[in-house]
């Protein structure tokens, strides 16, 4: 940076579990996942993930604490691994690597029936590897390689859905694409999705919102668009839009 431009500060990513906090940290080096008492704010513990961590997800589940990391960000050699952490020492319990990039957003996994769903970007262009993890054993169960994805979001009857500006729905069993959408502007460039969409399985319908003024509703069957409503802020730009407040 600059020298007149002060250093990024380190951002969090936190989950809380009864007298104690979990704490993530990108933008520090060696010693970046701490345990500390809420009581007295004390350091229980402090371990160390692969530099290129990422500052989400932390999850607490099971009993583990499942972290996502990088270990080499460039197109050629980009990979990561998905771990769980034991929380009594900070120790890793198992590890799987994830090939491909985080992509710009770092989500959370779709965790569903022991079984954690996570996207990565390819290496070639428009394609995005998903993996399926066996959160007991820590092994990874599938892996495919598929037309560009966003994150999973909901899995009911072993179908996953995937959010973004190209929704799209995927057979677990059958290991195949049942449809995919591709939601654009007017001008042709994909909707800006800044969450993840819900799913309605009892209508059978999917809730996707564009960052600043439209409400998708899908077919959770073929994907078509149902309807578009209309929810424009007070302006253009600004931050308290009552889509935002949606999410």
């Amino acid at each position: 940076l600059p020298k007149d431009l002060p250093a990024p500060a380190p951002t969090f990513s936190v989950v809380i579990d009864g007298s104690y906090i979990y704490a993530l940290v990108i933008g520090k080096e060696r010693e970046n996942l701490f345990k500390l008492r809420l009581s007295d704010g004390q350091t229980v513990w402090a371990a160390s993930i692969d530099k290129y961590v990422q500052g989400v997800p932390l999850v607490l589940y099971d009993g583990k604490l499942l972290v996502r990391s990088r270990v080499s960000p460039w197109p050629r050699d980009a990979h990561g691994y998905f771990q769980a952490v034991n929380p009594e020492n900070g120790g890793v319990l198992w590890r799987v690597r994830i090939e491909g990039t985080s992509g710009a957003t770092d989500e959370l996994p779709l965790i569903a029936s022991d079984r954690a769903y996570l996207t990565s970007e390819a290496s070639s262009p428009e394609t995005t590897h998903l993996y399926t993890i066996d959160l007991r054993q820590g092994r990874v169960l599938d892996h495919q390689v598929m037309h560009q994805i966003d994150s999973a979001f909901a899995e009911h009857q072993g179908i996953l859905y995937f959010g973004g500006d190209k929704p799209a729905a995927f057979d677990v069993i059958r290991k195949q694409i049942l449809w995919q959408a591709h939601l654009t502007y007017p001008q042709g460039v994909g909707i800006n999705v800044p969450k993840r969409p819900l799913l309605d399985p009892i209508r059978e319908e999917i809730y996707l919102g564009e960052w600043e003024q439209d409400l998708y509703v899908l077919s959770s069957r073929t994907g078509q668009v149902k309807e578009k409503v209309y929810i424009r802020g007070y302006w253009r730009g600004e931050f308290f839009s009552p889509l935002k407040a949606f999410f």
